[in-house]
């Protein structure tokens, strides 16, 4: 099964004409209908990641067709009878069930340092993007718990002084973000 995902130029020289700009496919082995999944799309001034159920699995970087204004997120379910193998004998209609959509903006503190000493520090850091974060202070020993999934966001750079462990079942993610 799969599922796919992209960005179109909905608005050409004012005549509303459509076009696919980027795509990607998130291919499963399974068929997706037979539970929830979370889809999830970040979105920046230089690249474009399509996750599903917390896994990037399509992104495109500086591309020129990236467009930030107006943007609009649209979900709904299409059925390509293009496609070699559609079953034409499908009972229709089919249906997608959303059971929420959630949408945050991305905090920016670009003027602002942040110091993560402890384990304390990096369980009360409030995610955003920095001008700098440094993780240790060369002495300590942090550690993310498995499942844990932390995203560092820094305009200049993220400096990890010390021992910092990531163990199996967690997710460390150092994103350069520009404060544009």
């Amino acid at each position: 099964m799969n599922s796919p995902c992209g960005w179109h130029n909905e608005n050409t020289n004012g005549t509303c004409t459509t076009y696919k700009v980027g795509e990607g496919y998130y291919t499963s082995a399974n068929p997706l209908f037979t539970g929830y999944h979370k889809y999830g799309l970040e979105w920046n001034t230089d690249r474009i990641i399509f996750y599903f159920d917390d896994v990037p699995f399509y992104s495109s970087y500086n591309h020129p067709s990236l467009i930030m204004d107006p943007q609009r997120v649209v979900i709904d379910l299409q059925i390509d009878i293009g496609v070699a193998d559609f079953n034409s004998s499908i009972t229709f209609p089919q249906y997608m069930k959303v059971d929420y959509f959630r949408y945050y903006q991305l905090r920016k503190d670009c003027s602002t340092d942040v110091v993560i000493n402890n384990n304390t520090d990096l369980s009360n850091y409030i995610f955003s993007v920095k001008r700098n974060i440094i993780i240790g202070d060369g002495t300590s020993t942090i550690g993310l718990n498995s499942g844990d999934i932390k995203t560092f966001r820094a305009t200049n750079e993220t400096t990890i002084n010390g021992d910092f462990t990531v163990p199996i079942g967690s997710e460390l993610n150092i994103i350069p973000t520009p404060c544009n």
